[in-house]
């Protein structure tokens, strides 16, 4: 929806697993050591630290466990995000935040020397989910960056592609800027509109004129995180050397106001391992 105020200087996605169906869940951050952007522009009392929903300002109640500045040390749990009162959480959707598998996105701000505490007190947080930052780039070595567009009047394939080994598990980025709205004026000094607000993973395996489902042995949807800039990394592992595979990346956005998108984003994979170049 927007940036958070404009008191706080800095945000970070974090991707919350939906393993089974739920239209709620506990989480916990263990923010990481070599972090160093939190840690050099968090207050020592973690006092700025707020945690929001998708769409960057709905705060979320949380506290901070075993908080320890000089250490860097510290974890956020995160107590009952629900979405089943949004609309990409509706239970009565085809594609929602529900669906087992599925990746709900959220915000962690820091970087107001001002602030004073946002921590709940006495949470009680149960069965909570491993949340995960990413620290990584799609600018890093050994990635594969794919930057759909919208599809075209006539177009029957995508024009996406990627090649691994049969035995390789690649980081696979989806760069979304430029799908996803942005505000005509500026609000809170920032434009940002719409954001994700979950995805999906699918993979199938082309087998003649059948496509043959792949998902649990080629994507771990815990492996899911977001990046600034609404950018979407997760792994591929496997696959049969010389079999092509056609990967599906649901996302369901949050504008804050009218309601949800889904954008349903292909990408063909191409599975070879190298031969012997005898020439």
């Amino acid at each position: 929806m927007s940036w958070f105020s404009e008191s706080w200087k800095y945000r970070i996605p974090f991707s919350m697993l939906n393993p089974t169906a739920g239209t709620s869940r506990d989480g916990t951050i263990t923010m990481p050591t070599d972090f160093g952007k939190f840690w050099d522009n968090v207050q020592s009392d973690f006092d700025d630290v707020r945690v929001t929903e998708a769409d960057g300002i709905t705060e979320l109640d949380f506290q901070i466990a075993n908080g320890n500045y000089a250490n860097r040390a510290a974890t956020i749990q995160i107590d009952n995000y629900d979405w089943s009162a949004k609309s990409w959480g509706l239970a009565n959707s085809t594609y929602t935040a529900n669906t087992a598998g599925s990746v709900v996105q959220g915000f962690i701000y820091f970087g107001n020397t001002s602030a004073s505490s946002g921590q709940g007190s006495n949470l009680t947080i149960s069965n909570a989910e491993v949340v995960g930052v990413e620290l990584s780039s799609p600018s890093s070595a050994g990635t594969r960056v794919l930057r759909p567009q919208l599809q075209r009047k006539g177009q029957t394939v995508t024009d996406l592609f990627l090649v691994k080994g049969s035995k390789e598990t690649i980081k696979c980025w989806w760069d979304l800027n430029g799908l996803m709205a942005r505000r005509a004026r500026p609000e809170q000094q920032s434009t940002l509109l719409e954001e994700i607000a979950f995805v999906q993973l699918r993979i199938d395996q082309q087998d003649g004129d059948n496509l043959v489902d792949r998902t649990s042995i080629m994507i771990d949807p815990a492996s899911v995180t977001f990046s600034n800039g609404h950018i979407v990394q997760h792994n591929l592992t496997a696959g049969a050397s010389t079999a092509n595979y056609l990967l599906q990346l649901l996302v369901g956005t949050d504008d804050g106001m009218a309601g949800t998108r889904v954008l349903d984003l292909r990408a063909t994979v191409k599975v070879q391992d190298l031969a012997t170049n005898t020439t």
